[in-house]
């Protein structure tokens, strides 16, 4: 009886201290486990940080222009035409061919060839007034220079975008917009009013 008085003594004793014991073994594991995780995290950061910092390869380097353009594609456009866009469609209305065309002058007109939203038009007085040009069919806009041109049939310039000119032929007034378009070969955009002067030639 007494032994057996003695291991259930020391029986519960062990239980009796077991639950500290689980208790301590816990606080160290969730210790243990925290410095892992922190460990972790350092070596997480530091390899971020590697990888952040890299220097460029020699690859990465070496990127070609070809693989560039190919990316991000280059205008179209020369760099002439890409600081005046407008002026590649400048409006020239011409007449339709008719035996009277080149008639003699009525009037005489004399002025500044200047560009006003892609129209050509002459300015007179200084500003005052302007008129669109209705050109007759023997002479042509050139735009392959800059300034542009006016060149009559055998491909000679006669005038340039911002010389003074005199232009033969007669006045049409806004009104006439409608009868004058019937005269044209294309059609008067909103952009270009008038007044209309109706030219013959290019007075040298």
């Amino acid at each position: 009886m007494h032994v057996k008085n003695s291991s259930y003594y020391l029986t519960a004793t062990t239980l009796a201290n077991l639950p500290v014991d689980i208790q301590t073994y816990n606080l160290q594991f969730s210790t243990w486990l925290l410095a892992v995780a922190r460990l972790l995290l350092i070596v997480s950061l530091a390899a971020f940080v590697t990888t952040s910092c890299s220097p460029i390869s020699s690859a990465d380097a070496n990127i070609s222009p070809n693989s560039v353009s190919s990316a991000f594609p280059s205008p179209t456009h020369s760099p002439s035409s890409i600081s005046t866009p407008a002026l590649s469609r400048i409006f020239f209305p011409q007449q339709i061919p008719t035996n009277e065309e080149q008639g003699s002058a009525a009037a005489l007109l004399t002025g500044n060839l200047i560009i006003v939203n892609n129209c050509l038009r002459i300015t007179v007085r200084n500003g005052a007034a302007d008129y669109l040009i209705i050109w007759p069919t023997h002479l042509s806009l050139d735009t392959r220079n800059n300034p542009f041109t006016i060149q009559n049939k055998q491909g000679q310039t006669v005038a340039r975008v911002g010389d003074q000119i005199h232009l033969g032929g007669g006045e049409v007034p806004t009104s006439a917009a409608t009868w004058l378009s019937t005269k044209l070969r294309n059609k008067l955009p909103d952009t270009c009013p008038g007044p209309y002067w109706l030219a013959s030639d290019i007075i040298q």
